[in-house]
């Protein structure tokens, strides 16, 4: 026999959301739920809100996920072998390839 659910309904809108650095259609996501995590769930969002809650949870995943990424890069990195020092002439470099690349995708003459 299967445990009673509960439904939840997370509410969106048309109208298009600015975030920090993102913007998104907002979208209704409806999920069920058994009675014992629905429960858990009411008890959690009951001082923000259901929707606050779960988009909690869900940019918490992608911070961790965004961090699980940047360790296996800089994993990577150490792995691939001794570095190059990092001098005042590299970063000039880096900044006149910056330049050059921002002209380009300008369409200026470089």
């Amino acid at each position: 026999m299967q445990a009673p659910k509960q439904s939840f309904t997370i509410k969106g809108s048309e109208k298009l959301y600015a975030g920090a650095n993102t913007s998104a259609i907002m979208q209704t996501i409806s999920i069920n739920l058994p009675d014992t995590l629905g429960d858990f769930v009411h008890r959690q969002s009951a001082e923000r809100g259901i929707d606050e809650y779960f988009e909690r949870i869900l940019r918490d995943q992608q911070r961790e996920q965004a961090r699980d990424r940047l360790e296996a890069e800089l994993i990577k990195g150490i792995e691939s072998g001794p570095g190059e020092p990092i001098t005042p002439e590299f970063w000039q470099e880096v900044r006149e390839e910056g330049r050059r690349r921002l002209a380009l995708k300008r369409g200026e003459n470089v």
